[in-house]
């Protein structure tokens, strides 16, 4: 299979924050090109002159991605998930649960319903979100 040269730099390691690719980053415009990385080299730098980092995540879900941060970054790393355990009532979803689901789910014979998560990363514009002041 030959890749383009686009779809080869999509593969490319991020050396900043390993065991990251670039296309593991949402893409942007050329416009916030420069903000979102002055954001990720930021948070680089708040983590690996931190005293440690806290994740909201389990060894025995991500153990090979625990191990390479705590490798690479040089500083502690505690998985201290799944919070949402602690705390179901609490959301920071922008968007209503739907519970239609859980009535069906639960009439399901046990270990016979896989869940696959597509993940939950949210791309809006700045003038979805950003509303000037006065307007």
């Amino acid at each position: 299979m030959i890749r383009s040269a686009a779809e080869s730099q999509l593969e490319a390691p991020v050396r900043e924050l390993p065991p990251y690719r670039v296309r593991d980053f949402p893409s942007t415009t050329s416009a916030y090109h420069g903000v979102i990385s002055e954001v990720i080299s930021r948070i680089v730098t708040a983590v690996t002159t931190s005293s440690g980092l806290i994740l909201n995540t389990m060894d025995a879900l991500e153990s090979g991605e625990l191990a390479s941060l705590r490798r690479d970054l040089g500083v502690p790393v505690f998985d201290i998930g799944p919070l949402h355990k602690l705390s179901p009532a609490a959301s920071s979803s922008l968007l209503l649960q739907d519970r239609g689901c859980l009535e069906w789910l639960d009439a399901q014979a046990p270990a016979s319903v896989l869940y696959v998560s597509f993940g939950s990363l949210a791309s809006m514009s700045a003038s979805s979100w950003w509303k000037p002041p006065g307007a």
